[in-house]
């Protein structure tokens, strides 16, 4: 027979990276919604069985009493969203509307990063086209110069930019002539 290890499943009890469970933070909330008698009043708003109400109160949530939460506070107030938003809340530790104006914060900051850099670039390229047109104009001093034309040596004419390149004949095939090897 093979013996079948079960190394994946930790035997430890491993805890979650958020301050609070869901079912902690509904306690939480109805607790301070309803400071005396937060069962019996669990019973009265969500219709929920006095044993239910109690699990509720401790912090032992299931995933039905917990729909049946979100469906009569829906019914009601025709609002559902202000139970997850409070829920969002105390288990993350912001609301909806924070973390929005969190990432629009971002945004916008992004977003004068980007400017920044922009302006940059557009200081650097004019400071570019004054250094190239500074280099234009000293070639242009430098080339009408008596001194410029006067230096020539051999093989250089007036202008200073020396011989003219050999033109090619067509007549005359080039041939690839290999190195000996060694």
């Amino acid at each position: 027979m093979t013996d079948i290890g079960w190394d994946f499943v930790h035997p430890d009890r491993q805890e979650l990276a958020l301050p609070k469970t869901i079912g902690t933070a509904v306690a939480e909330l109805m607790k301070r919604c309803w400071r005396y008698n937060t069962a019996k009043q669990l019973v009265l708003a969500f219709g929920y069985e006095p044993t239910t109400a109690e699990n509720v109160k401790k912090g032992h949530v299931s995933e039905r009493s917990l729909t049946r939460m979100v469906h009569t506070q829906q019914s009601r107030n025709g609002d559902a969203w202000e139970l997850w938003d409070a829920l969002g809340a105390e288990v993350i530790g912001e609301t909806r509307a924070q973390y929005e104006e969190r990432k629009l914060r971002k945004l916008v900051e992004e977003a004068e990063r980007a400017q920044e850099g922009v302006q940059r670039l557009r200081t650097r390229r004019e400071r570019l086209e004054r250094l190239a047109a500074a280099l234009v104009d000293l070639d242009d001093r430098q080339a009408s110069s008596p001194r410029w034309r006067d230096n020539r040596g051999p093989g250089r004419e007036a202008d200073g930019l020396g011989d003219p390149p050999p033109a090619l004949s067509l007549a005359e095939p080039k041939t690839f002539a290999p190195h000996p090897r060694r």
